[in-house]
């Protein structure tokens, strides 16, 4: 999984920029039924949302902490950023931040970049989503992308019908609320609590490290689900119909199962478990190294 980039692609036919202090603004570009549209931003509250239209539109206003706005590409490849003011700007109390609402194609392949601003994306079924955030909390929902990347620094994450083939979410300092992924998903968490649903799960993974996770999974039959934690507790509720196969172990917190027994260390304050499920049963690897496991049958 990429870590978090501090450098935007930079590639154009066309360009747009002017000085801005707290202005209303309102930008409209024709753009394909799949552009290429990167948005970078700092400061500020930014919702992209999926129209049918074949441009388009950047309307609200820029925080007198915008430099400039810019605006270049064509209708396949567009880039718009929010230059901040360089050097030392001075924050007062009548300092005003930028509110702007994207519209875009809803077959649009999206890259979201923000710093110190929080964000909403919603009614997007494009190829890839890829968001990356620090200081900011993101809220998405109504997106069926075929990838979504999302990675965040001191923020939360609020997911709510977000679909993919393929999901990964990376989290530092910061809560996932997610509902509704599907597919391969893959989940990394530092000092952030994770909760989680998703259906038709294929293979899932999870790293996280301070911080607890809850997975309500439904997956396909043979299904690879792999957790791991450190310092913090993990809960997997299964909807299954068979007994999966499960290798689990704890080096220092409890176990509690559904399925097979679990075995107490003969040391020390760990325990395991193993069962052997049928063919073509889902698969479950676990293991914390300090906090309880718990595994059980969906409701």
């Amino acid at each position: 999984m990429k870590t978090i980039a501090t450098t935007f692609l930079a590639a154009g036919l066309l360009a747009a920029a002017g000085p801005t202090w707290a202005e209303d603004v309102r930008e409209v570009r024709d753009a394909a039924p799949d552009a290429r549209i990167e948005f970078s931003a700092v400061t500020g509250d930014f919702t992209v949302i999926g129209h049918e239209a074949a441009e388009f539109v950047l309307e609200g206003r820029l925080g007198d902490d915008v430099e400039e706005l810019v605006i270049e590409g064509d209708s396949d490849n567009w880039r718009i950023e929010l230059e901040p003011v360089e050097g030392n700007f001075e924050w007062g109390s009548n300092h005003r931040s930028s509110e702007l609402t994207l519209y875009v194609p809803r077959g649009s392949d999206l890259e979201l970049q923000t710093v110190s601003g929080d964000m909403t994306v919603r009614d997007l079924s494009g190829p890839a989503l890829e968001v990356e955030s620090v200081s900011g909390d993101l809220e998405l929902s109504a997106i069926d992308s075929a990838e979504i990347d999302i990675q965040t620094v001191s923020g939360d994450v609020t997911t709510e019908a977000v679909t993919g083939e393929e999901s990964d979410y990376e989290s530092v300092s910061g809560d996932l609320s997610i509902r509704g992924a599907r597919g391969r998903i893959d989940v990394e968490a530092v000092s952030g609590h994770v909760d989680l649903e998703a259906t038709e799960v294929s293979d899932f993974e999870s790293e996280t490290v301070s911080g607890d996770l809850k997975a309500r999974l439904s997956p396909r039959p043979g299904a690879t689900l792999s957790l791991s934690s450190h310092s913090g507790s993990l809960e997997l509720l299964l909807a299954v119909s068979d007994t999966p196969r499960i290798r689990a172990e704890t080096y220092s917190g409890r176990i509690e199962s559904d399925f097979g027994e679990v075995e107490d260390a003969g040391f020390g304050p760990g325990a395991s478990l193993r069962v052997d499920g049928g063919s073509g049963a889902v698969e479950v690897e676990a293991q914390t190294f300090s906090g309880s496991l718990t595994i059980r049958r969906a409701d």
